[in-house]
């Protein structure tokens, strides 16, 4: 039996190394009849600085789902608390079609770390997004953004494994 949970111990040490963080994170903008979908990594790499400043981590090649028409090679930033947090989310990488440009709430960041090594904050279950009318986007509406994780396989593989050396305890229990 000692042979057996130290097993169990080792195996799910190597089944969890890596596994603190989402897959990807789904976020969904709501307003009125409008709704704009998209997903990234919870540990993106970021393309560089924005466009505008380097108050932002840019994301570039995103698919962005806007009222079922989909722009495959999307772009989004999210912004630094001191630039008013919030988001930008543009047609493509070259910055030709503003979708949304809102400010957080609060002037609070949508991700925890630097915008050269962020970490995407989910679950997030109801967070306003104000809109701005700089630069005129598309959609100038007060959002209302909500972010949803995904675990990882290596999770999955994990939370499995434990429940069937459970049930091999429990049968090896029942068997004597």
């Amino acid at each position: 039996m000692t042979r057996f949970i130290y097993c169990a111990i080792v195996l799910s040490l190597a089944l969890s190394r890596g596994s603190a963080f989402a897959a990807t994170v789904d976020y969904t903008l709501t307003s009125g009849s409008d709704t704009i979908t998209f997903s990234l990594p919870q540990q993106p790499t970021p393309a560089a600085a924005c466009a505008f400043y380097g108050g932002c981590a840019t994301f570039n090649g995103v698919a962005v789902d806007v009222d079922g028409t989909v722009y495959t090679d999307g772009q989004v930033n999210f912004y630094l608390a001191g630039e008013d947090g919030g988001i930008t989310i543009f047609t493509d990488p070259t910055d030709s079609v503003m979708l949304v440009n809102n400010d957080g709430n609060f002037s609070e960041q949508l991700f925890s770390g630097t915008v050269t090594d962020p970490t995407l904050i989910a679950p997030i279950t109801s967070y306003v997004l104000y809109k701005e009318s700089y630069n005129n986007p598309e959609y100038n509406e007060q959002f209302n953004l909500t972010a949803e994780a995904t675990p990882e396989p290596g999770s999955f593989l994990l939370f499995g494994s434990g429940l069937l050396g459970l049930a091999g305890m429990a049968r090896r229990k029942f068997a004597r």
